[in-house]
């Protein structure tokens, strides 16, 4: 799958991002990297920010 589609997805860290960590989106494991370049604790809810140069780039899933 193209990764640039995940772009807007949510998924979940499966391990600690210090930046760069695993996601799953849909099933899914993929590598991925804190768009703020920050620390993300494993189990938190990400959202897909951005796909660039093979790269995707995820934050902090903020639930209202």
């Amino acid at each position: 799958m193209e990764n640039k589609v995940l772009v807007g997805k949510t998924g979940l860290a499966r391990t600690d991002l210090r930046p760069s960590g695993k996601v799953t989106i849909d099933g899914v494991t993929h590598d991925a990297v804190s768009s703020e370049g920050g620390f993300i604790s494993k189990n938190t809810s990400v959202v897909v920010a951005k796909y660039e140069m093979g790269q995707l780039y995820v934050s902090e899933h903020l639930q209202n």
